[in-house]
């Protein structure tokens, strides 16, 4: 999701009756304008009634847990856009209620102030780790990609600053319980192909500073890439 669609579905969830049977909740367009940083009511409404009809057309991939099976379902079961108040009333999908609920209820992340489309998948991955009372974490690019659900394999220096670097620190900002301190690369030769993920537990409000480790060997060091010819098309680790 973009940043105005995780902006309104953290206003639905923030709703009182968002987790109602019959419930629903109402966004305001100067809320929306606010969490989007769009001072102008009328742009701030016009991006509420773009941004609404997105979310409304839009569906997530659920794995149903009693058979396995994997379908796509709405995020929402209706809208309705009232021009005169400029708001909008949602309702969520009866099928995702429990799993939204759960998930903002959780102890060991804030969800509302994750803030990039991979965060909250990150967070599930720190949580499987955590589970196994591991210290850091190991996957090879391919594995990570997979998991971020990212659908296509861009150069590793994409990766890097678009994805896994403002994706660690949106993470470490909503943690509750621990950090990542470390992304270390990994290579074959001069190609990246796994990750080493570092944990630390979180202490109050303090961040550790976030390290990206790579010298162009797969050992500590903060240093360059392999030259793109190499690595025209990364996330095929081994």
């Amino acid at each position: 999701m973009a940043p105005p669609d995780l902006a309104l579905l953290a206003l639905v969830l923030q709703g009182p009756n968002a987790f109602a049977p019959d419930g629903g909740t109402e966004v305001q367009a100067a809320t929306f304008g606010k969490a989007i940083q769009v001072t102008d009511r009328t742009e701030a409404w016009r991006e509420l009634v773009a941004c609404t009809n997105l979310l409304f057309n839009r569906e997530i991939r659920m794995r149903d847990p009693m058979n396995g099976t994997a379908r796509r379902v709405r995020w929402l079961a209706d809208l309705s856009q009232i021009t005169l108040r400029e708001c909008v009333r949602v309702s969520l999908n009866p099928v995702l209620r429990t799993f939204l609920a759960d998930l903002v209820s959780r102890p060991d992340v804030d969800m509302m102030k994750l803030s990039t489309r991979y965060s909250s998948r990150l967070a599930e991955i720190v949580r499987e780790a955590v589970a196994r009372k591991e210290s850091s974490f190991e996957h090879s690019i391919a594995h990570i990609e997979s998991a971020l659900g990212i659908a296509f394999s861009p150069r590793f220096g994409h990766l890097r600053t678009r994805v896994l670097e403002p994706t660690a620190k949106d993470f470490n900002a909503a943690s509750r319980a621990v950090v990542i301190t470390e992304i270390e690369v990994v290579r074959n030769g001069r190609v990246p192909s796994r990750l080493i993920f570092r944990m630390a537990k979180k202490v109050g409000d303090d961040v550790p500073q976030f390290r990206f480790l790579d010298n162009g060997q797969g050992a500590g060091g903060d240093g360059g890439e392999a030259p793109p010819e190499l690595h025209p098309r990364m996330g095929r680790g081994v």
